[in-house]
């Protein structure tokens, strides 16, 4: 293990056996307030990320691009590229 994570575990160790029972209580319940946040912002993150995909691939579709080869993409960029630097 890390160091630097051993001395966190340590510090946070030594941080909650000093809290009373209330406060114990009370910090588990803000770490799981703030995991459940996380966990929150990932899935939002997540979903958002899938629908970023699914409507770039609604536009390909609609622009009759969806099923282009590997060598077909790497086609039109060399393409987009080569007007670029005209």
């Amino acid at each position: 293990m890390p160091q630097i994570v051993q001395n966190k575990q340590q510090d946070i160790s030594a941080l909650y056996g000093s809290l009373s029972d209330k406060g114990r209580s009370q910090a588990i319940n803000f770490m799981q307030y703030l995991l459940q946040q996380e966990q929150n912002e990932k899935l939002e993150r997540n979903q958002d990320a899938l629908q970023a995909f699914r409507n770039l691939r609604l536009q390909a579709s609609r622009q009759g691009v969806a099923d282009l080869s590997l060598e077909e993409i790497n086609a039109e960029i060399r393409k987009t590229r080569e007007d670029k630097n005209k």
